[in-house]
């Protein structure tokens, strides 16, 4: 089973338990952060990612940590992971990925920029992990790196997120989910587009 805090970040509390011992260390771990912890099932592949700008997938990355598992060490040592992009996967696998990532953005009712994490069984199967309202934007983020993929640097990318987040303010907006549409009665959202 995999244990991480829902609302946490940067890898921050995942533990991949293989045991009960593993399992009480890693609550443990996951409470200093949060009262809440997620419970997954841990599915053996590939780890991929899926940016959504505006609605719309941008090209598939590949992580491939050169030791053990994508944990905070692998994310931010230096060299101790690759980032391919775009994934040298099946296409029909990228596809469904890219599906499945706008598909999780319209229904949760999201704008601007996201990004969904998936993991690639042996048959092929994406596994939806969860999608992240607020990626990374550094120059050497993961969101950034999918966006260069298509010919669009990291200062356009920003100002693509500010200026739709600025319409968004401006005229009021508010976004609603396909699982919780919006009424009349519901305020603007912040002027960060989420």
């Amino acid at each position: 089973v995999v244990t991480k805090t829902p609302n946490g970040g940067s890898t921050i509390g995942i533990h991949i338990c293989k045991d009960a011992d593993s399992l009480s260390a890693a609550l443990e771990d996951c409470g200093q952060f949060e009262d809440d912890v997620l419970l997954e099932q841990f599915i053996d592949g590939r780890e991929i990612t899926v940016a959504v700008l505006d609605g719309a997938a941008l090209p598939v990355v590949e992580i491939r940590p050169l030791t053990g598992h994508f944990d905070f060490e692998a994310k931010y040592t230096k060299g101790q992971t690759e980032y391919l992009v775009p994934a040298p996967i099946d296409p029909v696998i990228a596809a469904t990925a890219q599906q499945h990532a706008e598909l999780a953005y319209k229904t949760v009712g999201l704008s601007g920029i996201a990004r969904a994490d998936f993991i690639v069984d042996a048959e092929g199967t994406p596994w939806f992990l969860e999608i992240n309202t607020i990626p990374g934007m550094t120059a050497t983020s993961l969101t950034p790196m999918s966006a260069n993929a298509t010919g669009v640097s990291f200062e356009d990318l920003v100002e693509i997120a500010l200026k739709g987040a600025q319409l968004h303010n401006e005229r009021g907006d508010t976004i609603a989910s396909e699982a919780n549409p919006s009424d009349a009665d519901t305020p603007p959202i912040a002027s960060n587009g989420h």
